[in-house]
């Protein structure tokens, strides 16, 4: 997981601080402090993975003994130091190229030389923790002189610029190295987490706890922090640990309080799709019985309406009645004209006349 970490800090001789000190150390090199008259020699030092001066055409004894010459006061600020933790998830080919671009975008905001060297972690600590120095000076670069006089990082604002472009550079780091991971200059407040947050553990905090862990291993317990800034972070990290507990218990109690509504909603639906072909089975049922029913019945009503066609029309026996009444008037009819021509024949015949 990577992690986000920048801070800043000055390197004044009001602090009791030289930056020939601070660069030969971070560096892993000899540097002469002409001021002082002292050589700081750290070529023994472990460490170092690499080391750069970006913006100044010259060797590090060149940069910062001209520094510490040049700036007279006694309470003067040297250079400002920025301490950067670099993502595990890179190489080291890409965190020194991503330490490269961060230094020559201070050099070219401030016009002043950076002088950066990357740590791998230590031997006892977390094998996680690359992290790099960057040493931005006071005053600006004319090739290999050192001219006005120029403040980086200058105020909270500054910083939190500085802060942010570094996360951003990271990030797009890590996408460029096809890394999941992303890191958030913010913090826990500010980006809503209910964490707090632990203290930075400085040389001597850090040294005292490097000791006490490698007593610990030596005598075979458990290491526990002696200093207070490592037992305010062991506190820390279990209270985080308690309350993300705890989020995530309740996180699995919503996920189930929805996963048995959505079972509810699911058996619901199954029992009424049971109904429903219940419903469509007995309907089917009953279409059936119906059906066989209509085959039974069918005959008997093509039976009553041929009855019903066999039985005299009313009003057909009427016109049939009325029929044969006629007829039977038309043959009376018939029969008296035959009989009065009869005796019409008859009367001529008795007088003695043709007959017609």
């Amino acid at each position: 997981m990577a992690i986000y970490h920048l801070s800043v800090k000055p390197v004044s001789r009001s602090g009791g601080r030289s930056v020939c000190a601070a660069s030969a150390y971070r560096s892993g090199e000899r540097v002469y402090d002409p001021r002082a008259e002292i050589e700081h020699d750290y070529t023994r030092k472990q460490g170092v993975e690499h080391s750069e001066i970006v913006g100044f055409n010259g060797t590090r004894q060149e940069l910062w003994g001209q520094t510490e010459q040049i700036e007279t006061r006694k309470n003067a600020r040297l250079a400002v130091e920025a301490e950067l933790a670099l993502p595990a998830e890179l190489t080291a080919d890409q965190r020194r190229e991503l330490v490269r671009e961060f230094a020559a975008e201070l050099a070219r905001e401030y016009g002043a030389a950076v002088d950066f060297a990357i740590h791998a972690p230590h031997r006892e600590g977390d094998e996680r923790n690359h992290h790099a120095h960057v040493l931005v000076g006071c005053r600006k670069v004319e090739g290999d002189r050192l001219t006005d006089r120029v403040v980086p990082f200058d105020g909270p604002e500054q910083v939190e610029q500085w802060r942010e472009r570094w996360g951003e550079m990271q990030n797009r780091a890590l996408e460029r190295a096809h890394q999941v991971e992303r890191v958030d200059h913010r913090s826990n407040e500010r980006r809503g987490l209910d964490a707090e947050p632990t203290r930075h553990l400085g040389p001597a905090a850090m040294a005292a706890e490097r000791s006490a862990q490698r007593e610990a291993n030596e005598q075979g317990r458990g290491y526990r922090p002696v200093t207070e800034q490592g037992q305010h972070n062991e506190a820390t990290r279990a209270e985080n640990l308690r309350r993300w507990i705890e989020r995530q218990l309740e996180t699995v109690q919503r996920v189930k309080e929805k996963a048995e509504q959505l079972l509810e909603r699911i058996g619901f639906r199954l029992e009424r799709g049971d109904r429903q072909e219940a419903e469509r089975d007995r309907l089917g049922e009953f279409r059936e019985r119906l059906a066989q029913a209509g085959q039974k019945v069918e005959p008997t009503q093509e039976a009553s309406r041929g009855r019903e066609i066999e039985k005299p029309d009313p009003m057909a026996a009427f016109r049939e009645r009325l029929q044969r009444a006629g007829d039977k008037v038309q043959q009376q009819d018939q029969k008296q004209l035959e009989r009065a021509r009869e005796i019409e024949r008859q009367r001529d015949r008795d007088r003695g006349g043709p007959s017609r």
